[in-house]
């Protein structure tokens, strides 16, 4: 999807579950997204995003205490990024802060 740059499906799928039900009535991914695209440097970190998860495809993650939390370590950082974090939700993973 990001190779693709389809932005409304990659946003659309890296919504978890908790951050979908805390949005306001009537706002959808796409009115996110919308925002998003908005930010003059939105194309730029969903192509950081790509580039780090090419750099991450071999790599095995560091699990905290829970296994719900998934860290990769960026080696050399991709843009201000030094790591990726995947959090567990409802048995999916999600990109994490």
């Amino acid at each position: 999807m990001l190779e693709s740059k389809d932005y409304a499906s990659v946003v659309k799928a890296s919504l978890p579950p908790s951050v979908m039900s805390q949005l306001p009535a009537g706002m959808s991914p796409d009115v996110l997204l919308a925002g998003a695209m908005q930010n003059p440097g939105f194309a730029d970190e969903m192509g950081q995003m790509l580039q780090a998860l090419k750099a991450i495809k071999d790599q095995a993650p560091t699990l905290d205490a829970t296994g719900n939390k998934a860290t990769f370590t960026l080696n050399p950082p991709i843009g201000e990024h030094k790591d990726l974090t995947f959090v567990k939700e409802a048995g999916m993973w999600y990109p994490g802060d």
